[in-house]
């Protein structure tokens, strides 16, 4: 995966696109890549070594393009500039930078969107699954899958107290 800031206006995004390179080495994360997104082992960690696979770009929240953010899919990903600017502004932390797995853990709202970029992007470039994303509900269950085999689930709304 790939990501310019030469302002560096995102660093901890960019660390965190960098840090991917290591879950090329985790077997949950790579097996349920390859189960879900319907790829080879090989495909997977080449999404998610840094300087390969697609470039992430920012777009604001107001385009069109991010409604459609693997339409250009696997040379790039379109993501939201906002979830980035959050992630930055709260420096990782917070209910509205992290969701917890169903295993207790913390896991980075911006990560786990990256990763069901890919997922999806594979699916449509591959196999032709709707790139515009009207199949929602197998897009939804595929990646629901997706977490629940890798994360044990995620909570999206905590309760609070």
């Amino acid at each position: 995966m790939k990501f310019y800031d030469p302002d560096k206006n995102f660093p901890r995004f960019q660390n965190l696109v960098s840090d991917f390179g290591q879950l090329a080495s985790n077997a949950a994360i790579i097996d349920g890549m390859k189960k879900w997104g319907k790829m080879s082992g090989d495909q997977a960690r080449s999404y998610l070594i840094p300087g390969s696979g697609p470039i992430i770009i920012l777009v604001d929240d107001n385009s069109p393009l991010l409604l459609k953010p693997i339409v250009d899919f696997p040379d790039a990903l379109n993501f939201s500039r906002a979830a980035v600017n959050n992630f930055e502004s709260t420096a990782g932390k917070g209910a509205s930078a992290v969701f917890t797995t169903g295993n207790g853990k913390k896991l980075y709202r911006v990560g786990l969107s990256l990763l069901e970029l890919l997922i999806t992007g594979h699916l449509s470039y591959r196999f032709l699954l709707d790139p515009d994303g009207r199949d929602r509900i197998k897009v939804f269950s595929i990646l629901e899958g997706f977490e629940q085999d890798v994360y044990g689930g995620v909570i999206r709304f905590e309760k609070r107290p």
